[in-house]
């Protein structure tokens, strides 16, 4: 495993508080449904290479499970495999998705996500969705699971990402501050100041340079990795939708 250090595998950047209280952050960003409806827009106008009767996807982070019912809303040909690293998320992604895990559309694993990667056929998925959770991974990690991602996707199969992506200069400065802002007016008057002190550490180190992860620069990786198409079709001041293709 060459590159790879074995603490990014066991690093959980949502326990305690922040799972706990997990739906502060809906309150906090209200404009959640218009990346949800984005992503469930490219989701269904999505057509693979070749006709098959089962799309096969897979989401990395499926956290409290309300991005992974976007994903399986938006298509009844779709089957979706989850998983995520945070123990604590599992109770809560079970009782909102219970209808599709009972349906067999879905089924979830609690795993690192790079090695739930490496286990994965080659050329296996036609859609690949995930939310909130690359710019968690520490900047080496995250370039070995581009290459992952990009081996176990079938040529043409659609990858779509809602989550940081940051600017450069003044533009990021501000949509820092106002992110801040909103957790704050969300926060204070709940005097959920274990919660907040927990999100303004965790932002901090999502801008250090081990971790954050530029728009620009992870364009230029997913290219290098054997992506093409890659583009952002929204923004939301620190959230962009990124799209891209596996050649």
């Amino acid at each position: 495993m060459s590159g790879y250090n074995l603490h990014m595998a066991t690093e959980r950047r949502f326990s305690g508080t922040l799972t706990s209280e997990y739906d502060l952050f809906d309150l906090a960003c209200p404009k959640g449904p218009i990346l949800d409806a984005t992503m469930a827009r490219e989701i269904r106008r999505f057509k693979p290479r070749r006709q098959t009767q089962v799309l096969d996807a897979l989401e990395l982070g499926f956290g409290t499970g309300f991005t992974s019912k976007v994903i399986l809303g938006c298509r009844a040909d779709l089957r979706l495999t989850a998983m995520d690293n945070e123990p604590q998320m599992l109770p809560k992604a079970r009782k909102n998705l219970k209808q599709w895990i009972g349906d067999g559309r879905l089924t979830l694993h609690v795993t690192d996500a790079l090695a739930f990667l490496r286990k994965q056929p080659t050329r296996r998925y036609d859609v690949v969705a995930t939310a909130a959770t690359l710019h968690n991974f520490a900047v080496p990690y995250r370039a070995l699971v581009w290459k992952e991602l990009s081996r176990i996707m079938k040529p043409g199969a659609l990858f779509i990402n809602a989550d940081k992506y940051a600017q450069k200069g003044p533009a990021q400065r501000s949509a820092v501050k106002a992110r801040m802002g909103r957790y704050f007016g969300v926060a204070v008057p709940r005097q959920s100041f274990d919660w907040l002190k927990s999100v303004v550490l965790h932002y901090m180190d999502d801008e250090s340079p081990e971790r954050r992860m530029d728009e620009a620069e992870q364009a230029a990786l997913m290219r290098s990795a054997g992506f093409v198409g890659v583009r952002r079709i929204y923004r939301m001041d620190m959230t962009a939708v990124v799209v891209a293709y596996r050649a």
